[in-house]
């Protein structure tokens, strides 16, 4: 099975404690009432992908993310920049890795965890399960 895109079931919640996950990312007081959990997973490899914030301002191009891998997890910043044009359902995203760190012990070497990572984000693609463009280019820089 590949990565997929889809909102979190309630019992995977709970299993992953993604509130924790969430919280260890980016510290907030409680998430609002009409959030859903969304992710891109890969469950053979149990391994996924949630962005958790989004920079406001001259920041707003940058992501907070959580990136977990069979037991570990890993806070991921990562700019993104392209054009999209919404009406033509097409366009880039680029993605740049700002940081990546490893918030538990892992040998893997940290280049294995980026290509996870490049899979994870070509199949999110414009907005994860929330949205997507028909004709999306996704690159990187890293």
């Amino acid at each position: 099975m590949a990565f997929v895109n889809e909102y979190v079931p309630v019992d995977d919640i709970k299993k992953y404690d993604l509130v924790n996950i969430m919280n260890m990312v980016h510290p907030r007081d409680k998430l609002p009432s009409y959030f859903k959990h969304k992710w891109t997973i890969d469950r053979n490899r149990k391994c996924f992908f949630i962005p958790v914030a989004t920079g406001k301002e001259e920041f707003s191009n940058q992501h907070e993310c959580a990136f977990y891998l069979d037991g570990h997890l890993f806070s991921v910043i990562l700019n993104q920049h392209g054009h999209v044009d919404l009406a033509a359902e097409k366009g880039e995203r680029v993605w740049e890795l700002v940081r990546i760190e490893k918030l538990s012990k892992i040998s893997l070497p940290i280049t294995e965890i980026k290509e996870l990572l490049k899979e994870a984000l070509t199949v999110y693609g414009y907005r994860g399960v929330a949205e997507q463009l028909e004709n999306l280019t996704v690159k990187f820089e890293f």
